[in-house]
């Protein structure tokens, strides 16, 4: 789940607060923090919501400004409880990272039920051979998880329902965006025709980002490149910047092809209105993008294996988009849904290229996404 760098921070700032508000409220009742636990709620949130890192810091930052302003846990009790936290936020952090079963309640199951195990073990190591030599090492197993079950209980049940609550309020991107399982080329060329008049006026770019995005890609002076969808040839200027051979560029739009071809009319590009699966080309190429368009292809895998064909030796194919994941599926999800099948996962595509390629870049952040793979 992408999310702002500063949406992270504010989300563990609230999940650290709420590691001193919600113990004070259980404590009330006696025994009932070491049986509802709910110091481990906000840190396990934090890590499904915010990453490793950020549930990290929420997990020794909770129980210490707890301790501190409370009281709870005491002070004795407060380096074992840290390490327990710490190691929650971390592993459901790595486990949502790493786990997709293409299911969001499965992967947030699967990733709380394996950092609430490691904690545990982790922190009744730390107690055995650090904080209180003589312990038993597996003592955690009864003292820690089967006492705390009722509190395991109440975090399966309560911390998926906050995340998809949190989900469909859009405070926290959709896992697996719900787009088209299967789109027409004939209703992308549509879409595509309506869009072209005002596609320019409308484009949101990012000049430092698209210059990473073609410097990963190996467009340099001298190379041929072929542009797929090049739409309105929103990187020509990119291209011939670079000094390039020459730019073959292709869109399946004819309204988009049309705009296209009165731009740079005197400079080595030639713009064809074509479907890419199908178009056959009288030479290779040094460089491949697809820039800001692979979801609206009907079949990712065939793309990639039909294209992998026209690169020269050494070439490479890369396929980019000039924002995160996260926000060109939202944007996908509202006009273009029905002729999107969203922007699969990096790993996903990484596993696409390798059938035909080595993978040489493998990019997914806050400002833009791409994978380059060499042949």
């Amino acid at each position: 789940m992408k999310m702002s760098y500063v949406k992270k921070l504010v989300f563990t700032a609230v999940c650290a607060a709420l590691c001193v508000v919600l113990p004070m409220a259980f404590h009330a009742v006696q025994n009932a923090g070491q049986i509802f636990l709910p110091m481990h709620i906000p840190v396990l949130l934090c890590g499904l919501m915010c990453g490793w890192p950020f549930g990290l810091i929420c997990g020794l930052l909770g129980p210490a400004l707890s301790s501190l302003l409370t009281g709870m846990p005491p002070a004795a009790m407060l380096p074992a409880m840290m390490i327990e936290c710490a190691a929650y936020g971390c592993f459901t952090g790595l486990c949502m990272k790493f786990i997709r079963t293409k299911h969001a309640a499965l992967d947030l199951y699967i990733s709380m039920v394996i950092a609430m195990i490691l904690g545990r073990a982790l922190a009744g190591l730390a107690k055995a051979y650090i904080f209180s030599p003589g312990t038993a090492p597996f003592a955690w197993v009864t003292t820690s998880l089967v006492a705390g079950i009722p509190g395991i209980v109440i975090q399966l049940i309560l911390i998926p329902l906050v995340v998809f609550a949190l989900t469909k309020a859009k405070l926290l991107p959709q896992r697996y965006p719900k787009l088209s399982q299967s789109i027409s080329k004939q209703d992308v060329t549509d879409f595509f025709d309506r869009q072209a008049d005002s596609w320019d006026a409308e484009l949101i770019r990012n000049d430092q980002v698209i210059a990473n995005i073609l410097d990963n890609a190996g467009v340099s002076e001298g190379k041929k490149v072929l542009d797929v969808a090049c739409g309105t040839g929103v990187l020509f200027g990119d291209y011939l910047a670079r000094k390039v051979a020459q730019v073959t560029a292709v869109d399946i739009s004819p309204k988009m092809v049309e705009i296209a071809r009165t731009k740079y009319p005197d400079a080595p590009i030639e713009v064809l209105c074509a479907d890419v699966e199908t178009a056959q080309f009288p030479e290779k190429f040094d460089c491949i993008v697809i820039y800001n368009a692979f979801p609206h292809f009907a079949d990712p895998e065939k793309v990639i294996s039909v294209l992998s064909k026209h690169l020269a030796p050494g070439g490479k194919l890369t396929v980019a988009h000039g924002m995160s994941r996260a926000c060109i599926d939202s944007r996908h999800t509202e006009a273009a849904s029905t002729v999107s099948l969203g922007l699969m996962h990096e790993d996903d595509m990484a596993a696409l290229f390798e059938k035909h390629l080595t993978v040489t870049a493998k990019i997914s952040d806050d400002t833009m996404y791409q994978v380059c793979g060499q042949k």
